[in-house]
């Protein structure tokens, strides 16, 4: 590849700009998110003082072959940097070349020594679970001997300084399904592989708060070729409510992902043992048994439509017993009661307060 000099200006400034010995250092750096930075910075010679293409950038960039990934072509750059042929495999690695050709790279006016400047930002292929290592080439990779990369390493090409190290990786979620089982609502979500995976945080959204909580923790494999099927069982449901969910995956070191989200709903009365009356209610709402055997001591909730508890008192059941609670107070609206028996809640009905 010739180096293209736009202007006599140009060919003035590059020719000064290498005589003085000026150099240059290129680093690859993680921004978060699956993404990795190439930054560059000059360590010695004279800043340039104005704009001006110099010649053409050229670098590559590898990473581990086993990551499964590629670089996307949705690039970030204000240096018209552009990916130049398709990923190639050599030896368990990934390799993409980078350049700034058939335009040039331009140096940036007042560019100060040591002051390091992004000139593109790439993403991986996949959103995260997991975490890698992404590298400029080092020096004597020979791009020229593979067709795909259409350039060699002889241009402008500046020193290597240092990786990108932590950039997210795919813990790659094959299905993640969210579906009723009985009483319960069961979580089922299945790996393709695992990089350092310590675990998945099971989050459920509270609309109450307008904000998703944990409700469960499931530990990873850590690391797994072959990826990983994984269950999850929400017991503490209310039927007739449509709930959310997602996984937060958490590497090792603490770095985290959120995935999608699924959305299952119990139908039905959890328990037919029991009545409330009478419905619509002005002054008390009653609890009483259907004629079956129930004993224990439980635990009566009332919630607002947005789940907010406005009445709550404990109570031990006994043959025949009518228990009354006093809703004169509550706002007309309709509103949900549950019985609870530990953290399960075994009846659920709504009812409308006059």
């Amino acid at each position: 590849m010739k180096h293209k000099l736009i202007t006599l200006l140009a060919i003035a400034f590059f020719c000064s700009l290498f005589a003085t010995g000026q150099d240059y250092e290129i680093r690859t750096v993680n921004k978060g998110m699956g993404i990795v930075g190439v930054e560059m910075r000059i360590v010695n010679g004279t800043p340039p003082a104005t704009g001006d293409y110099v010649t053409d950038l050229v670098f590559g960039i590898k990473w581990n072959s086993a990551y499964n990934v590629t670089l996307l072509n949705e690039i970030t750059s204000t240096y018209n940097i552009k990916k130049s042929g398709s990923t190639v495999n050599i030896n368990s690695f990934s390799y993409q070349a980078f350049s700034a050709d058939p335009i040039g790279f331009t140096v940036p006016a007042g560019w100060s020594l040591n002051n390091w400047i992004e000139i593109m930002a790439v993403s991986n292929s996949r959103t995260s679970l997991g975490t890698g290592i992404f590298e400029i080439c080092e020096p004597g990779f020979d791009a020229a001997t593979e067709p795909n990369f259409a350039l060699n390493f002889v241009d402008f090409t500046p020193v290597i300084n240092g990786s990108a190290s932590g950039v997210i990786l795919p813990v790659e979620l094959s299905s993640f399904e969210a579906k009723p089982a009985g009483r319960n609502i069961e979580l089922t979500w299945t790996t393709q592989k695992e990089i350092n995976n310590r675990g998945f945080e099971i989050q459920r959204y509270q609309e109450e708060n307008n904000q998703y909580k944990p409700i469960g923790w499931v530990n990873g494999f850590n690391n797994a070729v072959n990826g990983h099927t994984y269950t999850f069982t929400d017991d503490k449901v209310l039927v007739n409510v449509l709930y959310l969910y997602r996984l937060k995956q958490v590497d090792v070191d603490g770095k985290s992902v959120l995935s999608y989200i699924r959305s299952a709903k119990v139908a039905g009365a959890v328990n037919e043992s029991f009545r409330i009356s009478p419905n619509p209610a002005s002054v008390n709402i009653n609890l009483s048994l259907a004629g079956q055997s129930v004993s224990g001591r439980f635990l009566i909730k009332i919630l607002d439509a947005k789940g907010a508890l406005m009445l709550s008192q404990y109570e031990v059941f006994a043959a025949g017993r009518l228990i009354s609670l006093p809703v004169s107070k509550l706002p007309a609206a309709q509103y949900v009661f549950i019985v609870q028996q530990g953290d399960k809640v075994i009846f659920q009905a709504n009812f409308q307060k006059d």
